[in-house]
């Protein structure tokens, strides 16, 4: 498992990007990323402020592709991020995900993203349920009180 911060400065974030790679070429076995990777990987992921160059999302794309994460799936606003940015207009962001690679996915099939509600951060919290198997929803028993009336039924009650 590991927990990525992508350096908010272009050069930095790029030594990021080339050490996760690195990291990729000795991994065998099952690997999870998480965290706030300041960058997006399509114009979809972005809402508001100025558009960026599709080049600019290359070295992130081909970063996740040569690791072969897989994103899970999600709920709630994977826009993660909100800020203020030119002439104070708001500007959203998928900053912040978590992915895993094919064996991660094979050994915890049933995995899931949730993006939480904003709380005293410009970040959402993400919370990623790891699971091998499907989660069940309990339910309820109701009982309906005509059954009352039913003289074997009433000895089971």
């Amino acid at each position: 498992m590991t927990f990525v911060y992508g350096d908010p400065v272009l050069e930095r974030r790029e030594q990021v990007w080339e050490r996760l790679t690195y990291f990729s070429t000795t991994r065998t076995w099952p690997w999870f990323m998480i965290e706030d990777f300041n960058k997006i990987t399509c114009h979809e992921e972005k809402v508001g402020g100025r558009k960026v160059p599709d080049s600019s999302f290359i070295p992130f794309k081909q970063m996740l592709s040569d690791c072969g994460m897989l994103e899970f799936p999600f709920f709630g606003n994977i826009l993660s991020w909100v800020g203020k940015r030119f002439e104070n207009s708001t500007v959203r962001c998928q900053l912040d995900r978590a992915m895993g690679n094919k064996n991660w996915h094979e050994m915890f099939p049933h995995s899931s993203v949730k993006y939480l509600r904003l709380w005293g951060s410009d970040h959402r919290p993400v919370l990623v349920d790891i699971l091998t198997k499907p989660t069940r929803k309990s339910k309820s028993f109701k009982l309906d009180k005509r059954w009352l009336a039913n003289g074997e039924l009433k000895q089971v009650f």
